[in-house]
């Protein structure tokens, strides 16, 4: 019985056996031939903040749901955390696909050989119609580091409440002296009211910030050639009116970036300098909505004593990692996210954000609004990237380090002396 059962099996064995490897080569052959999913990871603070997270979470949804093959997953770094992050992966290999930068982080990570080049990923005709003065940006040892999400040109924001208190005119100061005149009235309204909300925490970004005031009192930070020119006497100046600032309270001191937007929003502050996503910004942390719009006003930077302006362009940007395996597919959901007309204008009514792109910018929507040509000029004198020495951020962290000094009480002849030398050690 036993022996029947055996032979039984095996006849059984020998009938299923060619079956059942047809239906698993068949099935190995259906695998192959199925399109793979492209999954890109794209790292930024947008999808973290209370502002721009549902917008940034939709945007994501509608492109995944429009887009079979691919999909694109966040990954949440707060901004003060995104260039050391971003510089840490990158020496370990494992960047994100997409990451969300600013241009004055972008020197080092090319350095590293982390960018890719994305002028093989756009067409002649996208290429061109990035604004200019981004393109100039964007370009180191000839390749484009990244892309514009969206305008970055810093300008004057006035609180109308304080300056009416301080027998002001509602406008923005035409020139630096003028600026610095309203800056001490309002400060003399009261112990905790500030004239201006300078970015003061210890960090690069600060410094950054800084180079508006640097240029406008002539001051220089590299000379034509890339070194380090610091110690000059405009120099000195700007960081003469940063010691007052710090001693005489007129700027609250070892503040960031939500810190100095937080007083500003609480009418506790004058003037802050700060980008087009300010009116987003200004809507969700006042709770006011739109009524926040007539609060404020903007205008471009003060003058120099030569007639010019100079501000930074704080351009947020769209970079491709050089390891990705899905360069394409990141940049499909790049150009959803930029230059889709319906999407960028989404972006603008929730964040005031303004595209890059000349074609778009043409659009009634951006050249009618008072608030927004602002920025829009100020982008035609506006640099993004003062220096593309890979050790430019490093610099600036040294340059913040002096800052911290200068507005505690130290000697801005001395301390302009030394920064000098440092960073010229830093540049060697």
């Amino acid at each position: 019985m036993k022996k029947k059962s055996i032979v039984l099996f095996l006849c059984l064995l020998m009938i299923l056996t060619p079956l059942l490897t047809v239906s698993a080569k068949g099935q190995e052959e259906a695998g192959a031939g199925a399109p793979k999913t492209a999954e890109i990871t794209m790292s930024s603070w947008l999808s973290l903040q209370d502002v721009s997270k549902a917008m940034m979470d939709e945007i994501v949804s509608r492109f995944n749901a429009e887009n079979e093959g691919i999909n694109v997953t966040m990954q949440g770094v707060p901004f003060e955390n995104q260039l050391q992050q971003t510089m840490i992966a990158a020496a370990g290999k494992n960047l994100p696909d997409i990451m969300h930068l600013v241009p004055s982080w972008v020197p080092p990570l090319h350095a590293q050989n982390a960018l890719a080049d994305l002028r093989p990923l756009l067409t002649e005709s996208e290429y061109q119609d990035i604004q200019a003065g981004y393109r100039e940006g964007a370009t180191i040892d000839g390749k484009l580091t990244y892309v514009p999400l969206q305008n970055g040109s810093i300008v004057v924001l006035g609180n109308k409440n304080l300056l009416k208190q301080a027998g002001l005119t509602e406008e923005i100061p035409e020139t630096w002296e003028e600026f610095k005149a309203a800056v001490d009235k309002i400060s003399s309204l009261g112990k905790d009211i500030y004239g201006f909300g300078a970015r003061t925490a210890k960090a690069s970004n600060s410094a950054f910030w800084f180079i508006p005031v640097l240029e406008g009192h002539n001051g220089t930070f590299e000379d034509a050639d890339g070194n380090i020119n610091f110690n000059t006497p405009g120099t000195v100046e700007a960081m003469k009116w940063y010691n007052k600032l710090g001693t005489q309270n007129q700027t609250p001191i070892g503040m960031g970036i939500p810190e100095v937007r937080t007083l500003f929003a609480q009418g506790k502050v004058g003037f802050i300098f700060d980008g087009p996503w300010m009116k987003g910004v200004m809507r969700s942390i006042t709770g006011r909505g739109e009524a926040a719009d007539d609060e404020y006003i903007v205008g471009l930077m003060p003058r120099d004593a030569d007639g010019n302006r100079f501000t930074i362009a704080n351009d947020h940007s769209l970079a491709i990692a050089q390891s990705s395996p899905n360069k394409e597919a990141a940049m499909d959901f790049i150009r959803f996210l930029t230059m889709t007309e319906e999407i960028t204008k989404f972006h603008y009514e929730k964040m005031g954000a303004i595209p890059g792109y000349t074609s778009l910018l043409a659009d009634p929507i951006y050249q009618n609004d008072p608030y927004t040509k602002v920025f829009v000029e100020s982008a035609l004198f506006a640099s993004a990237n003062p220096s593309k020495n890979p050790s430019y951020t490093a610099a600036l962290e040294e340059l913040a380090a002096g800052m911290q000094d200068v507005l505690l009480g130290g000697d801005p002849v001395k301390v302009t002396a030394e920064m000098d030398k440092n960073m010229a050690d830093i540049y060697k």
